[in-house]
Order: C-alpha cells, then structure tokens, then sequence
C-alpha cells in the first residue's frame, strides 16, 4: 500500500499559515507586555509623586511646621505630577506647598510677637492652615486612588 501523496504546494501554504499564525501570536504577546509594562512604569512615576506628598505633609503632621530641605524634596518629587496626573491632582499639590508656605509665614510672623490681639490673628491663621493640611493627610489616599488603584487591572 502506497502512502498518500501529500502535494508540495499544499505542505508549503500549510507551513506559511502556522508560521504566520505564530508571528501573529508572539507579536500580540509583545504588544500586551509592553502594554502591561507601560502601565507599570506610569504607576511607579505617580506613586513617587504620591510618596513625595505624603512624607511632605507627615514632616507637617510631626513637626507643625518643615525646613526649607523639606520644601525642597517635595518640590523635586512632584516636580512630574503635571505631565502625570489631570489638572485636579496638580492643583492640590500646589495648594499643598501654598498653604504650608503659607502656615510657616504666620508662624514666623507671630513667633516674635507679644501676646495680644495681632498674635492672636496670626495664630489662628497658622492653626486654619496646618488644620487643612492634616485633613489632607488623610484625604491623600483617596485623591489619587484613581490613579493609583487596581481596580481595573485584571
């Protein structure tokens, strides 16, 4: 008994499909990598800028007030945030660095003064201030949770 004979041309357009089906499979493989790794890098440069705010705000929390260091590692760990994050998350930040710049100048304002009714002012405007930056304290983990949050990640 004679084996069938496969004709050559068929063998040929066989062999160029499994091969064309494989080239498709690793590039869709490529594409959902680098995709994947996309994701990954971006979370990491917004997750700096989000540790950035929230050891600057923590100096504020221990010390009710920070050094101008302080200010300075802040500054150059959301220097990014623009290009990262939508309008919303970048002007917290800057409302962030105002009010803490903000609540020092009252401070070292009313620091020299005599007890009295001006000091009494500045004091309570310091307090206003260092108050709204320890509600934001708490608040940070869900102003950029939707940045940062896995919830769409399958």
């Amino acid at each position: 008994m004679n084996p069938p004979h496969i004709d050559p041309a068929l063998f040929s357009a066989v062999a160029t499909l499994v091969i064309g089906l494989s080239v498709a499979f690793i590039a869709l493989q490529q594409w959902l990598l680098a995709r994947h790794k996309f994701r990954l890098d971006l979370f990491d440069k917004r997750y700096k800028v989000y540790e950035a705010t929230a050891e600057f705000l923590a100096v504020i929390m221990a010390r009710a007030n920070f050094k101008d260091e302080d200010l300075r590692v802040f500054s150059i760990g959301t220097r990014d945030a623009i290009f990262l994050f939508r309008k919303r998350i970048t002007d917290r930040i800057h409302q962030i660095r105002c009010r803490a710049l903000d609540m020092r100048l009252f401070q070292t304002q009313f620091e020299h003064l005599p007890v009295g009714e001006e000091r009494t002012k500045l004091v309570d405007k310091n307090h206003v201030e260092l108050k709204w930056l320890l509600h934001q304290k708490e608040e940070l983990a869900n102003i950029f949770k939707p940045y940062l949050g896995f919830e769409r990640t399958r």
